[in-house]
């Protein structure tokens, strides 16, 4: 009796553990994520883009570079102003 209370104690804890860690590996891939993000979004070529009639046009060629070295499906440039464009 008190064998099988120890390992459900063991099997509760693992569980809890691993969701822990879990969440914990969700927050740091965003807070990852959003530091590219801006990273990206202060070289020269992306700021001067948002400055044209289509900064998709210049954009999407840099962003797919991005994109593929970080093995990212989509990719989401914005402006503070709200500006945004999408790229897959």
């Amino acid at each position: 009796m008190l064998l099988s209370l120890g390992l459900l104690l063991i099997l509760l804890l693992t569980v809890l553990f691993s969701y822990m860690e879990s969440k914990q590996i969700e927050e740091n891939t965003g807070r990852l994520a959003l530091g590219i993000s801006k990273t990206v979004s202060f070289t020269p070529n992306v700021i001067d883009a948002f400055q044209t009639d289509d900064p998709s046009k210049t954009i999407q060629p840099i962003a797919k570079r991005f994109g593929k070295k970080l093995e990212q499906s989509l990719l989401l440039l914005e402006t503070k102003m709200g500006q945004g464009i999408r790229i897959l």
